[in-house]
Order: structure tokens, then C-alpha cells, then sequence
């Protein structure tokens, strides 16, 4: 954030050792541009000084949805007394949450009823502010095979550019083998630090790798036959 800090004499005197502060800039980027027009390291009446400063924005900022700071001016005035004067400045943040589940089996197919597919669930915040609250559900998962793996930075938030890992599996049944295929789906819910964030929704087909056979076996009840109509 670049600022531009103008401070201007209003009085009827001088003021000499003029110093802007301003906590919330970045160390050493306050700096005087302009305004003195004699060049005599005095702010004279209807005189109007100008400063630059800057600010680095954190992640905490954009989570917090905008930053505020306070730039102040002291001074010795010729005569009088003279009170710092300060001016603050709230810049908003355009918070965008967004993410992405990505569901991956690790078998490549399957041929058995009993067969156990094992999921590995991606959860990825794409977005510029945390996510709270987050809970994967997926309604083809074994029930309680949904687990949290990792990924977490121990503050159980979502932050950009994280990844938390869960895993799931599925047990094959006889109407999957014969569907030719299991496709399930796991979903994300959560709040984001500020703006609007859907549910993410991850799916992964596996297909059914089909044997049909069958066998046929005939067998008589007589061992042998002598005579024509038997």
C-alpha cells in the first residue's frame, strides 16, 4: 500500500522540527517529497508538506478484511502551544476465498465384492483468506473410515495456499461389480475469514473390471441303454 501523507499549516506561525510517525508503515519508507518552497527545514504558514510512506500487507490483514493506521506530525511552533495532529486511512481487502477437493483411489480398478478401495481426499484452499470450520463428508465412504491425515499448521484453520490430506475407502458390493463401475463423491463445507465460499466437491469413478463366466455340466442317470425306446 502506497501512501501519500500531507501535512499542512494552518496556524499563523512557523512550526520547526517537524516529525511524521506512522507505526503501521514499513521501517525507513516515511520520507519527506515536498512542500518546503524556501527551504528553510520550517512548515510556515499556509506552507503544505508532503510524505510518502508504504505498507506490506500480512495474511492477517487480508483475514481481517482491511488495514487501518495513523500517520502523526509533531512540531515546535514559534510561539504557542501546538498539539500533534494525526490523520488516519482504512484501505479495504478484497477477500476471495476459494478451494478445491481432489478424490484419488489408489486401485485402479476392481473385480472382487469385498474389494476395498482406498481414497486419498485433497482438500486445497486456492484463496486469499482462512477457511474455519471445515468438515469433508462423503456419503459412499465406509462409516468412520473418513479420516483427517494432515496438512494443518496447528491453528485447525484452513490457511492459503494449505493442503490438509484425509483418507477414506469403500468396500465393493455385488451391485457395484455388476454396475461396471463405483463413483462416489466427498464434500467440503466451511467458513471463510470474509466473502462467499460454496461447497467443493471432489469425484472419482473406479471401473469394475468384469469376468463373466460360466460353466455347464450334463450328466445322464443311466450309465447305458439297450434297447430303442429306452
Amino acid at each position: 500500500l502506497h501512501y501519500t501523507i500531507t501535512v499542512k499549516n494552518t496556524g499563523n506561525v512557523y512550526i520547526g522540527s517537524v516529525v511524521v510517525t506512522d507505526p503501521g508503515a514499513d521501517s525507513g519508507s516515511i520520507a519527506y517529497v515536498s512542500g518546503d518552497t524556501n527551504s528553510d527545514g520550517r512548515l510556515d504558514p499556509t506552507e503544505t508538506w508532503i510524505y510518502s510512506a508504504t505498507h506490506t500487507s500480512t495474511q492477517g490483514e487480508l483475514n481481517s478484511g482491511s488495514f487501518a493506521n495513523t500517520a502523526t506530525v509533531t512540531g515546535v511552533p514559534a510561539g504557542g502551544n501546538l498539539n500533534p495532529a494525526s490523520g488516519s486511512e482504512t484501505v479495504p481487502a478484497l477477500q476471495l476465498p476459494s478451494w478445491t477437493v481432489t478424490k484419488v483411489a489408489a486401485e485402479p480398478n476392481f473385480d472382487q465384492a469385498g474389494d476395498v478401495l482406498h481414497y486419498t481426499i485433497s482438500v486445497d484452499n486456492t484463496g486469499n483468506v482462512y477457511i474455519s470450520n471445515v468438515i469433508v463428508t462423503d456419503p459412499g465412504a465406509d462409516p468412520g473410515s473418513l479420516v483427517y491425515v494432515s496438512g494443518d499448521n496447528g491453528d485447525n484453520r484452513l490457511d492459503p495456499d494449505e493442503i490438509w490430506v484425509y483418507t477414506a475407502t469403500h468396500t465393493v458390493t455385488q451391485g457395484n461389480l455388476d454396475a461396471g463401475y463405483y463413483q462416489n463423491t466427498a464434500i467440503a463445507r466451511g467458513t471463510p475469514a470474509g466473502g462467499i465460499l460454496p461447497q467443493a466437491s471432489g469425484t472419482e469413478e473406479v471401473p469394475a473390471l468384469q469376468l463373466p463366466a460360466f460353466s455347464l455340466t450334463k450328466t445322464a442317470s443311466e450309465s447305458i441303454f439297450d434297447n430303442a425306446g429306452d
